[in-house]
């Protein structure tokens, strides 16, 4: 989830040519996806098209399945999704395989803007930490400033989860900037990285969240996920609510730029029934808009026998 909605507290609108300005200038990347009026001279990188970036651009279905168990019946369930994320660590290679085998595209989940105690990589990072994210034990932002923290993502974890089989990867809490701008040009260098690392291998990447700061990774990406496009949890009631109309617009927008740019854009919204009222009308929305939608509960640990499609 994104550091907004993990602490509970209000986005920062944070204009997204100053980080784009910022960020391309100090990694020597250009201005292709840059807002008018922003200059550098380099050119940007575009991530090249292959056969699974093909497959996933034309995807109907999508399911984000960090906290559910790979029983033998939620693997078939999940066979049937286009694109699914599962947890990067903690998936087994013959999961892996076994998710693949009708031709899902399966993604890795890799958080590069928080550092979290439980992942086998700690070590790399634990020296790299800023605060803590609010409600979230565990875990802390990463200090992308530090040449070593980058280093450590797209250079050893990154090789590492590939290795498994994934077919690329998923990117969160790149939206850290928000909170943290002076991350900005080490963010973008790590995550340029790691797009050619993925792309080298003939897979996808995608990532998900930060409307004010998305311009300058769209052309490093094949997808990307827009958490809470309708709803919000509210962690003092401690349940799912639907969100202010400016948080859904800014949604919408940014689903609009993401899919100008050729790539999938997915939605997550975390109501605790799939069927119930306020997550069909996710669906709605998020199918009006362009994007394929999910919604799972807050723990994301039930796969729903059918997914949810426009």
């Amino acid at each position: 989830m994104s550091p907004s909605a993990r602490s509970g507290t209000p986005r920062r609108a944070i204009p997204a040519t100053l980080f784009a300005a910022t960020a391309l200038v100090a990694v020597g990347i250009g201005t292709a996806a840059l807002p008018a009026g922003a200059q550098t001279t380099a050119t940007t990188p575009v991530a090249p098209a292959n056969a699974k970036a093909a497959a996933m651009r034309k995807a109907k279905t999508f399911s984000l399945e960090l906290g559910a168990s790979l029983t033998r019946t939620n693997i078939k369930r999940l066979t049937s999704r286009d694109v699914v994320v599962v947890d990067g660590s903690e998936t087994s290679d013959a999961q892996i395989k076994q998710l693949k085998a009708k031709g899902t595209l399966v993604l890795g989940y890799l958080s590069v803007g928080t550092v979290e105690s439980w992942r086998p990589w700690f070590d790399l990072l634990k020296d790299h930490r800023l605060e803590a994210l609010g409600d979230w034990p565990g875990e802390k932002y990463t200090d992308l400033t530090s040449p070593d923290a980058r280093t450590a993502l797209a250079d050893t974890i990154t090789p590492q989860l590939l290795a498994k089989g994934y077919d690329g990867l998923f990117l969160d809490n790149v939206d850290m900037l928000e909170v943290h701008p002076e991350d900005s040009a080490g963010m973008l260098d790590v995550v340029t990285r790691i797009s050619a690392k993925v792309h080298a291998a003939g897979g996808v990447l995608m990532a998900q969240n930060g409307d004010s700061i998305i311009t300058p990774y769209l052309p490093l990406l094949d997808g990307w996920n827009r958490e809470d496009a309708t709803g919000t949890y509210d962690f003092d009631a401690k349940k799912y609510v639907t969100s202010d109309a400016d948080t859904r617009r800014s949604a919408r927008e940014t689903i609009a730029q993401v899919k100008a740019a050729g790539l999938l854009a997915t939605t997550t919204d975390y109501y605790a029934s799939p069927t119930s009222t306020a997550a069909k009308r996710a669906v709605r929305i998020a199918c009006k808009a362009g994007a394929v939608p999910f919604v799972g509960n807050i723990a994301l640990t039930t796969v729903s026998a059918k997914p949810q499609h426009c």
